[in-house]
């Protein structure tokens, strides 16, 4: 069982180890993608050999009549990257002369998507790249191609499932995504649910995901609890790393942008102690120190004097840092300047050096 485990799963293993420590290193998103896609695939075959342990990787099996909920999720992923990738070429590449806002970057990248999965969900091959790769087909109950109609519905419910699923990276800084979260992940789950393995969209355009030369047949059977489980780790194992990918990642950005703005308060602090020296008595206003009112950050936020010496720092971009501020007190211990950090309202500790986590 191990041996064939190894065979099967070895190469996926090793890229996504490697996919994944590149991304943490780098903090590319399409890394973590391409390493959660990887270890997806892990679990699939491992899933597969469970079932039937003897089995040997070049042993003749008779073909499931549908596709995989694993399988299609790796798929999805797979599609979804190279599509983005094109919006991606289209915004920097064709429309550059254009200035495109966030929003419309958004458009323009749903548009693709839509093109994309309806074009070849259409056409005669009745799949997308990756579906052919993987060997699946998508088709009608009876097994004919899709037309166009029934693959833009299928098309648009789907990418609006996946844009509902990954609203799950924004209920950190706001809980309420969750509202949509949750609807799209059962949605897209429905899959690994029910007798025909379809999802929403699936029912929506009356398709079916079948693999490559299995035989149609009106038999449907609802999955085991075995498989259930093992799909629900298929689609929580890769979310977690990504999840936990984007935390990380996150985590370091803040920390980048708290450590950077207490660095660039050294001039205004050694002012601030030179004042003491010169008057015995802390400064209480900027002109007293001969400093502009508010100094301001290039990428958002400001620092700025108080009384008794006291430097203010606030952030105005990042939602994580706005509710909250962080205050420079000075102090004299002996002949030696003390300065103790601390925050007003909320910012998360993590976010912070660790000279304001005491």
């Amino acid at each position: 069982m191990w041996v064939t485990i190894a065979k099967r799963c070895g190469v996926s293993l090793l890229a996504g180890i490697i996919a994944t420590f590149v991304a943490f290193e780098l903090d590319i998103l399409w890394m973590f993608l391409l390493g959660a896609a990887a270890f997806t695939n892990v679990v699939v075959q491992i899933v597969r050999i469970a079932r039937d342990p003897n089995q040997e990787a070049s042993a003749p099996v008779k073909k499931a009549q549908f596709a995989e909920f694993g399988i299609r999720m790796v798929g999805v992923g797979l599609d979804f990257s190279v599509a983005i990738g094109l919006a991606k070429l289209a915004v920097t590449s064709i429309l550059a002369h254009v200035y495109l806002t966030e929003l419309e970057q958004t458009v323009t990248a749903g548009v693709v998507l839509l093109f994309y999965f309806t074009g070849f969900w259409a056409s005669p091959l009745r799949a997308t790249p990756a579906q052919l790769l993987l060997g699946m087909r998508v088709v009608d109950e009876q097994g004919q191609r899709l037309g166009v109609g029934r693959s833009l519905v299928r098309s648009m419910l789907l990418v609006g499932l996946i844009f509902s699923a990954f609203s799950i990276f924004e209920v950190q800084s706001n809980p309420y995504f969750i509202i949509i979260t949750v609807p799209g992940f059962v949605l897209i789950f429905l899959a690994a649910l029910t007798p025909g393995r379809q999802a929403a969209h699936d029912f929506a355009a009356g398709s079916i995901v079948v693999n490559r030369g299995a035989n149609l047949t009106p038999e449907r059977r609802r999955p085991t609890f075995p498989s259930i489980l093992g799909n629900l780790l298929v689609l929580g194992v890769p979310i977690f790393l990504i999840v936990t990918a984007i935390q990380i990642g996150t985590q370091r950005d803040m920390r980048y942008r708290t450590n950077y703005a207490i660095s660039a308060v050294a001039g205004m602090k050694l002012a601030v102690e030179e004042y003491y020296r010169h008057n015995s008595r802390w400064p209480t206003t900027e002109t007293e120190l001969g400093v502009s009112a508010k100094e301001h950050y290039p990428d958002g936020g400001y620092y700025e004097l108080e009384s008794d010496g006291v430097i203010r720092i606030r952030f105005t971009v990042r939602p994580e840092l706005v509710g909250g501020s962080i205050v420079l007190r000075p102090s004299m211990n002996d002949e030696d300047f003390e300065w103790q950090c601390s925050t007003n309202g909320f910012i998360e500790p993590v976010y912070l050096p660790a000279m304001c986590r005491d």
